[in-house]
């Protein structure tokens, strides 16, 4: 829950009204096993409550209850959105720093962040989870940290194991520079190139497919979202959208093959429409090289509907490498 002004006194005198017991002066227990928290922001101010209890259901109960009793002071989540895209009209993130913007600018935009962060419902929305994520790979380590800040006030358990596809140019260097710049530590593990977040929870990864020779990461942790929209942001990286657009335009061949491959990598663990409707049109592709590459692709994602693909291709396709690449592939995932 969270409030535009200081409320301390006001809390202290709603809790003694109804009798709670003062912890300190900024905590008092609600039940025998809830206690209400009240806080402000050390750096802004902002000024936020909330319920600790031992389960989920009681917490939001006793939040509702306070939240009907200082209704009209609680910033609902849609308005702290509109403050976001207010201190950045654009709602482009990355043109913040262009000519016009001022210190303060920036002040409101990290404020406003913070305060979609702080104010979040404890079930993760699309609309706020991709607002707060626009910003995640900013070129302002100012824009970036508040970002880091707003998704820890969450409590959202967003996915752990993300791929990050990187374009063919991206150089080492590059990607030694984007470490540095987002205080990845790195470390050594066999011939791979692999780092870690500071706090040891996230690993970042660099490997290339083979034969194609794409070159993508694999985070795993806590902050693997996270961390994948920073390296879009700094690196040269291919999005979902991205990748699905250059395969419906990728010629037969090798070119389509790698297309493949690439939305392979950038798609999410959990099934997704476009892609699953884009592996069915390529496998009926009239090149059996390429009814192949749909076997290998699909072995980065599993989906159900994708193995069940495999199994008609194993059955059914008129070329016996293709038959034979997808029994090859039924044995390895059985």
């Amino acid at each position: 829950m969270l409030y535009d002004v200081p409320l301390r006194g006001d809390f202290a005198e709603y809790a003694e009204a109804r009798r709670w017991t003062s912890l300190d002066e900024s905590s008092w227990k609600i039940t025998a096993d809830a206690t209400l928290v009240y806080s402000e922001h050390a750096t802004n101010g902002i000024c936020f409550v909330y319920v600790v209890a031992p389960d989920p259901t009681t917490a939001e109960d006793l939040a509702d209850q306070v939240d009907q009793d200082f209704q009209g002071l609680i910033r609902p989540p849609d308005e702290l959105r509109d403050r976001v895209l207010a201190a950045d009209p654009t709602g482009q993130g990355r043109d913040i720093e262009r000519p016009g913007y001022t210190d303060h600018r920036f002040s409101e935009l990290t404020t406003a962040l913070i305060m979609l962060g702080l104010g979040a419902p404890l079930e993760p929305r699309e609309e706020d989870v991709g607002t707060l994520l626009l910003y995640a790979g900013h070129e302002s380590r100012i824009v970036r940290t508040a970002t880091v800040e707003a998704l820890a006030a969450t409590g959202w358990i967003l996915e752990t194991a993300r791929r990050v596809v990187l374009r063919s140019g991206v150089s080492r260097d590059e990607i030694e520079r984007a470490a540095a710049e987002l205080d990845w530590v790195p470390r050594q593990n066999g011939e791979l190139d692999t780092w870690s977040t500071s706090d040891l929870e996230t690993s970042i990864r660099h490997v290339t497919t083979h034969p194609t020779g794409l070159p993508y990461l694999i985070v795993q942790g806590p902050d693997a979202v996270l961390i994948e929209y920073q390296a879009l942001g700094l690196l040269g990286s291919w999005s979902l959208a991205e990748a699905l657009t250059a395969l419906a335009v990728a010629p037969p061949g090798p070119d389509r093959r790698t297309a493949l491959l690439r939305v392979a990598l950038a798609a999410p663990r959990t099934p997704h429409p476009n892609v699953e409707g884009d592996f069915v049109l390529t496998a009926a592709d009239a090149d059996p090289a390429t009814r192949r590459a749909v076997v290998d692709a699909v072995g980065y994602l599993r989906w159900p509907s994708l193995l069940a693909l495999v199994e008609r291709l194993r059955t059914t396709d008129p070329d016996p490498t293709v038959r034979a690449a997808a029994a090859a592939f039924r044995r390895d995932t059985l």
